[in-house]
């Protein structure tokens, strides 16, 4: 594995008897040896199909942490209010590896069709104007039936379980839950807004933690009484920005949170690749080598 009187890099295997039965756990690791008069660098690991980095020293090893999602690139977009005044905002667009089509992802709602997409990206002449006072749109609207049951999502990249931010007016009877995903090797918060209710779930408190499938509350419309619908929005919170310290009708407010396409956060519909198809296939068995009474090396 490591030869610390080595210069530059070798390349092995932490297990060298992978076969095609291996568990989705198993790992290939690139080993970054140590160079004359220089620090232990980091290691580049391979868990399945996630790529990790591991600490600065061998001790340090054992403690992977997830790239994740690439870090986001923001861009400067605007458009005509109905009262015609112009407004600038930053936006997250939908990164080009995630599928355009909306079919592709799962949401809180099973089944329910996305009657409305997330436009902001979109030149203003191009952005909805409905019946409401808002222009433009930064989520998804998902019919269903009042009162529908609205599930938890697990958020691509997601570190840990989701945590009630605010639950109150914003659009409607809201619940807004942060979710710590990884981005480029770090933690990041990100918000995902549950707008338009009918009410929220029994239990479901600012402070509570709330896992994949549990409820968060269900449909309505709430400040919306032209449609009966589910309003999902995700926004990144700014850096150095401590959205549990923040008032709940403000979470959305640009100088503290910047929106973004739902398909950059969203789990897509298909599964994943089992890890499996990421791990090594030996064409032949393992060689071994054996050192014999004689001091001589022999191959099994």
């Amino acid at each position: 594995m490591l030869d610390p009187g080595a210069q530059g890099l070798r390349v092995s295997l932490i297990d060298d008897t992978l076969t095609p039965e291996a568990s989705a756990s198993d790992e290939i690791a690139s080993d970054l040896v140590e160079a004359a008069d220089a620090d232990w660098a980091p290691r580049v690991v391979f868990t399945g199909c996630e790529l990790a980095l591991s600490g600065t020293t061998p001790e340090s090893w054992a403690r992977e942490i997830w790239l994740g999602a690439p870090f986001p690139v923001m861009f400067e977009n605007g458009h005509t209010e109905k009262g015609g005044r112009w407004i600038d905002y930053e936006q997250i667009p939908r990164r080009p590896e995630r599928p355009d089509a909306y079919q592709a992802y799962r949401y809180p709602l099973a089944d329910a069709p996305v009657v409305s997409g997330y436009d902001l990206d979109k030149p203003d002449r191009e952005q909805r104007r409905g019946h409401m006072n808002a222009v433009g749109h930064g989520g998804v609207d998902l019919v269903a039936e009042m009162g529908a049951p609205i599930a938890m999502l697990r958020l691509e990249h997601q570190v840990g379980d989701a945590e009630v931010l605010y639950v109150g007016l914003l659009y409607g009877e809201t619940v807004v839950t942060r979710h710590v995903l990884r981005e480029g090797g770090a933690d990041h918060d990100y918000l995902l807004i549950f707008g338009h209710l009918d009410r929220p779930a029994e239990g479901v408190l600012r402070g509570r933690r709330l896992r994949e499938g549990e409820t968060v509350g269900f449909v309505g419309n709430t400040a919306s009484p032209e449609l009966v619908h589910l309003h999902l929005e995700a926004r990144r919170v700014r850096d150095r920005i401590d959205a549990w310290k923040l008032p709940g009708d403000s979470l959305h407010a640009r100088e503290y949170s910047v929106v973004t396409d739902p398909r950059n956060v969203l789990p897509l519909r298909a599964p994943r690749l089992r890890a499996a198809k990421c791990t090594p296939r030996l064409s032949s068995p393992p060689r071994r080598y054996w050192l014999g009474d004689a001091m001589e090396l022999t191959l099994e």
